[in-house]
């Protein structure tokens, strides 16, 4: 959702900044339905949604010298409803906020996390490792890759720096440097959210940059196409060879497959087919997917059913947990997400679990 609702409000602020005269009720709808569906989406949504409507209206009032009414044009009621959705949404935020009804706040290094997030956005996440290897191992698992990473950054980046050339020369210096401004300004408001609420930034956060550099790679390759010369040329093919191969490997390569909830939930179904107990230390939504019947904080929705698969029992004290019944079966999934303070961690190992299995980020765990 935010990164259609982003794909909008970029569609239309290229037609606005190209129109002739002022900008048609068309790229006004879409801005506005795009700023509405990214900052529903999610609350980051809207410090996207504001940076672009604080581009236009910069643009449009100090670089076309043009006046508001001629930017508004007919629309009123169109920015009127989109100025109300979205304040109506950052309330509610704020009100969330206030309760204490946050995200999970997950630690880490927030600067480390950014770079992660760059990474992944602009098109390597392929050409290295996979995402669950690089939780796993940190920073060390970009190493093997090193070589392959490095040269795919350099013909990224000399396209990058194609694509801004271009870019300077449709919309001249001023505009191509607001644009830079209007960019980093979510990038670093998120970052900073991420600070002081102690709240780990992910590549998803700044899921709108995929269309922006989308965009200057394209404008970057017809930079260099269109130069006829061999080195240009040879810097299109070479980095559309390795965009290709990036895409391909992060659907298809073994390295990035993703988190195994299938194999996790048919274990789970044999479990319980034998009587068997199960925590489930992972993303509840995904034994519900699957038909795996979960229970509550150590209980059941039903008092007259004997709780068989338990779940949230991360967020619970050892003692709370040590007065459960024994599980004969752990699903452990992230433990960086689903047991952050390794109290499930803790229990396996006091109460001699194996691992008998594990599989795309799951561990499966037995006495």
């Amino acid at each position: 959702m935010l990164y259609m609702g982003t794909c909008l409000m970029v569609a239309a602020s290229i037609e606005i900044t190209g129109s002739k005269q002022r900008p048609s009720s068309f790229a006004i709808t879409a801005l506005c339905i795009g700023a509405v569906i990214s900052s529903g989406a999610t609350v980051i949504g809207i410090a996207w949604a504001g940076s672009v409507f604080l581009f236009i209206v910069i643009y449009w009032l100090a670089i076309r010298k043009g006046s508001l009414s001629e930017l508004v044009n007919r629309n009123h009621l169109t920015l009127a409803i989109a100025v109300v959705c979205i304040t109506a949404l950052l309330a509610h935020a704020i009100r969330m906020f206030a309760l204490g009804k946050l995200p999970a706040l997950l630690g880490g290094d927030n600067i480390l996390t950014l770079l992660l997030s760059f990474y992944t956005n602009l098109g390597l996440l392929g050409v290295g490792p996979g995402m669950l290897d690089m939780r796993a191992n940190g920073v060390g698992a970009l190493v093997p890759f090193a070589p392959i990473i490095a040269f795919s950054a350099i013909m990224f980046g000399l396209v990058a720096i194609g694509g801004l050339l271009e870019i300077r020369t449709i919309l001249g210096v001023r505009t191509l440097g607001l644009l830079i401004v209007c960019i980093l300004l979510p990038v670093l408001f998120i970052f900073a959210l991420g600070v002081v609420v102690h709240w780990r930034v992910l590549p998803r956060h700044f899921i709108p940059l995929v269309s922006l550099f989308s965009l200057l790679y394209a404008f970057g390759f017809a930079w260099w196409w269109w130069r006829r010369r061999f080195g240009g040329m040879a810097v299109t093919l070479i980095s559309v060879i390795i965009m290709g191969y990036s895409s391909l490997s992060v659907r298809y390569a073994p390295r990035h497959a993703k988190d195994d909830y299938k194999d996790a939930a048919e274990l789970a179904a044999v479990e319980l087919a034998r009587d068997g107990r199960i925590w489930w230390i992972a993303d509840i939504r995904g034994a519900l997917y699957y038909g795996i019947p979960v229970s509550g904080e150590g209980g059941s929705p039903d008092a007259t059913l004997i709780p068989r698969v338990q779940i949230n029992l991360s967020e619970k004290t050892s003692s709370f947990l040590s007065a459960q019944a024994p599980p004969t079966l752990v699903l452990l999934s992230r433990a960086d997400t689903y047991d952050r303070q390794n109290v499930v961690s803790n229990y396996l190992s006091a109460n001699k679990y194996h691992l008998v299995e594990s599989f795309p980020a799951f561990t499966a765990w037995r006495r």
